[in-house]
C-alpha cells in the first residue's frame, strides 16, 4: 500500500449508518463500473495531454523555474504582492493561509494578495503599508486581459515607476502568465519583466501546482519539494488502487450517487482548522466552476451541478448546523478533521470556579476541538444526514499536497460521471463580455 497522510472516511455515508439517505450497497455497485469508466477517460485526458494538471507534480523543470525565480526575489525583497482572481488567486491564498511563518524556511517574504477585486478602500490601505522599494510584484493572468487583475496591476506598475524610476522599475516585477502569446506576455516582453509559464493544458482553477501556487509559496518559505512529493503520492494512489479503494474515487462516486439519486446537491466543505479556511474557498471555486453546468458534452441542456458551500468549524456549529440538522435532506457534508495541531492550550485550574464551570478546567483545545468535530458528525449520522470525514495528519507540505490533489481528482471525476466539461467555464463569459463592452 502506498503511504499517505490524508484518509476519507465515508462510513456515514452509507445507508446502514444514516438510513434511507446514505447510499446503497447496490448503488455502489452499480457506480463502479461508471467510475472504472470516468478514471480511464481522465487517465487519457492527462496521457494526451490535453489536460495538464495531473501531470504538475512531476514537472520538475518547471518546479525549478519557479525556485530559482524564488531565490532572486527573496534576495531583493521584503514583502511580495501576488495579483490575481479565483484560480490564479485561492490556491496561493490556501498555502499561504495554512503553513504560518513559524513553519515556513528563514529569509522568506511576506506575502500580500490583491487583484481579486476592484475595491478601492482594500487597495488603497494595502498601497498605504507597502515600502514598494522593497516590494516584488506577482501579476498572474493567462491572457493579461482580467478586469480585476489588470487594473491593480497598471496602479502598481504606474507607482513603481514613479518611485523606483522607469529604468529599474521592471526588477520589481514578476509576470505569470501564457508561456507564449496574450497582453500580459507581450507587456513583459517590451518591458522586460520575469516571466513564469503557465502551462496552456492547465486551467486556472487546476494551476495550484504549477507557477501559479508554487512561485508565491517558494517566495514565502514553503517546502514546495515536500507539497509536490505529497501531490505525486496522491497521483500514484489513484493510478494504481482500484477505484473502490482510492480515497478521492470513493469521494466522486458517493457524491454523484447523492446527486443523481436524492438530489443532494449542495455540498459542504466544513475544516475543523481556521488555517484551512482559504482552502475551503479554493475548493469551493474548483466544483463550481467545474461541474455547474448548462448543457453536457452532448449539448443537451442539463442545468447540472453541485452548489459548493465553504463552512468552518467549530463556529459553524452555531451558525449553519442548525440548517444541516433539520432542514432540507439536499446536503453531503464533508469535514476535514487535523489529527496533530503544531501547537496546544490547556485551561487552568482554578479552585474557586462555580461547579458549571469545572468541567472546563485541565482541558487540551486540541482534544476539544476533536470532540467538537466527532460529536457533530454523530450527531449528523443519528439524523440521518449523510457526511464524510477527510482525516490529515497535520497542517503541513505534505497534507497540503494530497489535499489539492485529491479535491482536483476527485472533482474532476465527478466531471467525466456528470458528462459536463470539467474545464471550462461559459457561464462566466457573458459577464465579462458585459464588462467589456461597459468599458469601452
Amino acid at each position: 500500500m502506498i503511504s499517505r497522510s490524508l484518509r476519507y472516511d465515508a462510513a456515514n455515508m452509507r445507508e446502514d449508518r444514516v438510513g434511507k439517505y446514505g447510499v446503497k450497497d447496490s448503488e455502489w455497485k452499480e457506480m463502479l463500473p461508471r467510475l472504472r469508466s470516468a478514471k480511464s477517460a481522465l487517465q487519457k485526458l492527462s496521457r494526451k495531454n490535453e489536460q495538464g494538471f495531473l501531470n504538475l507534480p512531476f514537472e520538475r523543470a518547471l518546479h525549478q523555474e519557479s525556485i530559482k525565480t524564488s531565490e532572486r526575489v527573496t534576495s531583493l525583497f521584503t514583502d511580495m504582492v501576488v495579483l490575481g482572481i479565483g484560480g490564479s488567486d485561492l490556491g496561493a491564498r490556501a498555502l499561504n493561509q495554512a503553513l504560518p511563518e513559524s513553519q515556513k524556511k528563514k529569509g522568506a517574504l511576506k506575502l500580500h494578495f490583491a487583484g481579486s477585486s476592484t475595491d478601492p478602500d482594500e487597495l488603497s490601505s494595502l498601497l498605504a503599508s507597502l515600502n514598494l522599494k522593497k516590494t516584488c510584484v506577482n501579476v498572474i493572468s493567462k491572457s493579461g486581459g482580467t478586469l480585476e487583475t489588470m487594473s491593480s496591476f497598471l496602479v502598481f506598475r504606474d507607482l513603481l515607476q514613479k518611485r523606483i524610476g522607469k529604468k529599474k522599475f521592471n526588477r520589481h516585477i514578476v509576470a505569470t502568465t501564457d508561456p507564449e502569446s496574450g497582453v500580459l506576455r507581450e507587456l513583459a516582453k517590451k518591458e522586460a519583466y520575469a516571466t513564469l509559464p503557465i502551462p496552456t493544458n492547465v486551467g486556472g482553477r487546476w494551476s495550484v501546482l504549477s507557477p501559479v501556487g508554487i512561485f508565491p509559496a517558494a517566495v514565502s518559505g514553503v517546502d514546495t519539494d515536500m507539497l509536490l512529493a505529497s501531490a505525486r503520492r496522491c497521483v500514484d494512489r489513484f493510478h494504481e488502487l482500484t477505484v473502490g479503494e482510492c480515497d478521492c474515487t470513493q469521494y466522486a462516486g458517493l457524491h454523484a450517487i447523492g446527486m443523481g439519486k436524492r438530489k443532494q446537491n449542495i455540498h459542504v466543505l466544513m475544516p475543523y482548522a481556521k488555517r484551512l479556511s482559504e482552502f475551503a474557498k479554493w475548493v469551493r471555486q474548483l466544483t463550481a466552476e467545474s461541474l455547474g453546468k448548462k448543457t453536457n458534452r452532448k449539448g443537451k441542456t442539463v442545468f447540472t451541478g453541485p452548489t459548493p458551500v465553504a463552512s468552518i468549524g467549530p463556529e459553524d456549529q452555531h451558525s449553519q448546523l442548525q440548517l444541516y440538522s433539520e432542514g432540507p435532506f439536499d446536503k453531503l457534508i464533508t469535514f476535514i478533521n487535523v489529527k496533530n495541531f503544531s501547537s496546544d492550550i490547556r485551561t487552568p485550574v482554578s479552585g474557586n470556579l462555580d461547579p458549571g464551570m469545572k468541567r472546563f478546567e485541565n482541558k487540551s483545545f486540541s482534544k476539544l476541538i476533536h470532540i467538537e468535530q466527532k460529536a457533530t458528525a454523530d450527531s449528523l449520522k443519528q439524523l440521518n444526514r449523510p457526511n464524510g470525514t477527510i482525516e490529515i495528519s497535520s497542517i503541513d507540505e505534505r497534507s497540503l499536497g494530497e489535499l489539492f490533489m485529491f479535491f482536483e481528482i476527485a472533482i474532476a471525476l465527478m466531471g467525466e460521471l456528470l458528462d459536463v466539461n470539467a474545464y471550462n467555464q461559459p457561464g462566466v463569459e457573458l459577464s465579462k463580455k458585459l464588462m467589456e463592452k461597459s468599458l469601452s
